[in-house]
C-alpha cells in the first residue's frame, strides 16, 4: 500500500524543520522535495523509510495488482 508522505509526515506530528535536521537537509530542501520540485536521493528515502518504521516501496512505489 502506498502512503502519501506528506500524510505519514502529518500524521507523525513531526514538523518539517525537525524533519528535514534528522535528515541532514535543509527545511527548504525538504519543502522542494515533497511539492515535487527536486528528487530524493536513495539515502533520503532509505532514511524516510527509517525514521517513518515504514517500508521504503510503501512510501515511493505504487503496488501493481495484475492478478
Amino acid at each position: 500500500m502506498k502512503h502519501s508522505l506528506k500524510s505519514i509526515i502529518k500524521d507523525s506530528g513531526i514538523t518539517k524543520r525537525a524533519l528535514a535536521k534528522k535528515m541532514n537537509i535543509t527545511e527548504q530542501s525538504l519543502i522542494n522535495k515533497l511539492n515535487g520540485r527536486t528528487k530524493f536521493s536513495i539515502t533520503e528515502a532509505f532514511k524516510l523509510s527509517e525514521i517513518f518504521q515504514i517500508d521504503i516501496k510503501d512510501i515511493f512505489f505504487e503496488e501493481n495488482n495484475t492478478d
